[in-house]
């Protein structure tokens, strides 16, 4: 049965409608965001070395909990508000960043 590793709750920034969590080592992602961006079915995405997620809000704070488990996690039920969407970084996965497409250069 699959242990829950990590669970974290986020806040990250939207900017043009998406951002995507991606392996912190660019080798191992043969398209770095926002380049290559693919729109599944549905508003999460994974991809080969990252996960790209879109939201309907063009800039935006988003609140997400992100979840690490050591293996396929169990199906729960959720609240009817609560949209529970699984995408997986397949592999030895060092470390995530998050990547969004700047509006703007930051200082």
């Amino acid at each position: 049965m699959a242990r829950l590793v990590r669970q974290q709750s986020l806040e990250p920034r939207i900017e043009y409608y998406g951002l995507c969590f991606q392996e912190e080592d660019d080798a191992l992602s043969p398209a770095l965001y926002p380049e290559g961006v693919t729109h599944g079915d549905g508003f999460v995405t994974a991809c080969e070395g990252r996960v790209d997620i879109r939201s309907a809000g063009h800039t935006h704070t988003a609140a997400m909990m992100v979840e690490v488990w050591d293996g396929c996690p169990p199906l729960e039920e959720r609240a009817r508000e609560e949209v529970a969407v699984r995408a997986a970084l397949e592999g030895p996965v060092r470390g995530v960043e998050q990547y969004t497409v700047r509006l703007w250069p930051t200082e």
